[in-house]
C-alpha cells in the first residue's frame, strides 16, 4: 500500500503555483461564520424553513459547514439552498434518525473556491445577500421537541 506526500509538504509554495490550481485562497483561512445556532421544530410541515443566515452572494462556504438534529421521523428530509435554489447545497439529507450530515453536500474539488451565487445554482451573480434555508421535505415532522442546529464556516468576502 502507498503513502503519497504532495510535493509542498513543509515547503513554501511556489509563486507560480501548480497549473489548474487557484491561488486564489492561498494563505486563507476560513472563518466561523455562524455558529451555536440550533432550532427546536415540534410537529413541523413539509414546506417549513430555517434560517441559517444571511451571506454575501460572492461569500466562498467551506466543505466543514455541518448540521446535526434529532430524530425528525420517518422519511423526513431537509434541503439546504436559498429560496430560489431550495436543494442548491444538499438535497434530501435525511433526517429520520438522529445524526449529523454536511452543509454543502455535492462539494467536490471542483466545488473549490466557488462562491455562494454560484454553489446554489445560479447562472450569474444576483449580488447583495442570500438567505440559506433549511427546508423540511419528505414527510412532516412527527416528533415533538426536535434539535436543529448548524455551524457554518467559509468566507462572508
Amino acid at each position: 500500500m502507498a503513502k503519497l506526500l504532495g510535493l509542498l509538504v513543509g515547503t513554501l509554495v511556489a509563486k507560480a503555483g501548480f497549473a489548474g490550481v487557484s491561488n486564489f485562497l492561498k494563505d486563507g483561512s476560513d472563518h466561523i461564520l455562524v455558529r451555536d445556532n440550533v432550532v427546536f421544530l415540534n410537529t413541523n410541515v413539509i414546506g417549513d424553513t430555517v434560517s441559517l443566515g444571511f451571506f454575501k452572494s460572492t461569500a466562498l462556504i467551506s466543505p466543514t459547514a455541518k448540521v446535526w438534529f434529532d430524530a425528525f421521523g420517518a422519511a423526513v428530509k431537509m434541503n439546504i439552498g436559498d429560496v430560489a435554489h431550495p436543494t442548491g447545497l444538499a438535497n434530501q439529507i435525511d433526517v429520520s434518525a438522529a445524526g449529523n450530515a454536511d452543509l454543502w453536500k455535492g462539494f467536490t474539488a471542483a466545488s473549490m473556491g466557488i462562491p455562494l451565487w454560484k454553489a446554489l445554482g445560479y447562472g450569474a451573480d444576483p449580488g447583495g445577500v442570500i438567505e440559506l434555508l433549511g427546508t423540511i421535505a419528505g414527510a412532516n415532522v412527527v416528533n415533538n421537541n426536535v434539535n436543529f442546529a448548524w455551524q457554518i464556516a467559509g468566507i462572508n468576502r
